[in-house]
């Protein structure tokens, strides 16, 4: 469960350093350029990377259930249950969220150009 989580951390840590060291190398017009390359590539991340790391990540956690039912009281598995769903939910409109801002933001680079 935790390897999908430190694998897209990484990424997205890897993908924001690439973008802020361009910045510095580049003019305004290769920068631009290069903007757009950069958002294609965030939506392979976001659109086949994360999708299958969240994936994994909620079948890991739904593998740890039967051993929650099994060592929790009954009152304690319930919360664990409601409270592991809603923390899902959260994410995944967090991170829909995101991938929202930054297809935006890459519309306005399409029409830009």
């Amino acid at each position: 469960m935790i390897i999908p989580l430190v694998f897209r951390i990484g990424l997205e840590g890897i993908s924001i350093f690439k973008k802020q060291s361009k910045l510095v190398e580049m003019d305004s017009k290769a920068y631009h350029s290069y903007l757009k390359q950069y958002y294609k590539y965030r939506k392979v991340i976001n659109y086949i990377i994360t999708p299958i790391c969240f994936a994994i990540y909620v079948y890991g956690l739904s593998l740890l259930f039967p051993f929650f039912k099994k060592e929790f009281s009954q009152g304690f598995y319930t919360y664990l249950l409601f409270s592991g769903v809603i923390s899902l939910l959260i994410i995944a409109a967090i991170i829909i969220r995101g991938i929202l801002k930054e297809n935006t933001f890459y519309k306005e680079i399409l029409r830009d150009s």
